[in-house]
């Protein structure tokens, strides 16, 4: 499984992984977790498009909201292979020559293309400062 071929053609396009727990010399068969393994320029181009979708949405509330660059982890929804669920950062205002690093967050579940479905949430004061992020599990 770790040939360079093998990785090479996986890596190619995006593609789901599943990983186990070993227990006793046994695989546990509830223990799964899947994950959606993606290129380099997939997770940018998501990103990109989660920013783009959500933006309208929180500047609804926050009109002087500025997201983050910063994509985040996301996670495949449970149970689902077309949702992912995660977070984008985001600060109240512009601040002058600084870039935003995300001193809140929007919890938010999207498609693979990185639209948002259903009521995004937004979770205040997850970073204190420029230190780190104190996220609740999506």
């Amino acid at each position: 499984m770790t040939d360079s071929r093998l990785l090479a053609a996986l890596s190619g396009r995006p593609y789901y992984r599943v990983g186990y727990t070993w227990r006793d010399g046994r695989v546990d068969p509830g223990s799964g977790v899947a994950s959606l393994v993606r290129s380099f320029a997939e997770p940018e181009r998501f990103g990109e498009a989660v920013r783009k979708n959500l933006a309208p949405r929180l500047r609804q509330s926050y009109p002087e909201a500025v997201l983050s660059t910063y994509t985040g982890v996301w996670q495949l929804v449970p149970g689902r292979v077309e949702r992912l669920k995660g977070y984008a950062l985001f600060c109240d205002r512009p601040d002058g020559s600084k870039r935003c690093l995300g001193r809140h967050a929007v919890a938010v579940t999207t498609d693979l293309e990185g639209y948002p479905v259903g009521e995004p949430k937004v979770i205040r004061d997850v970073r204190i400062g420029n230190g780190s992020l104190r996220l609740p599990p999506v």
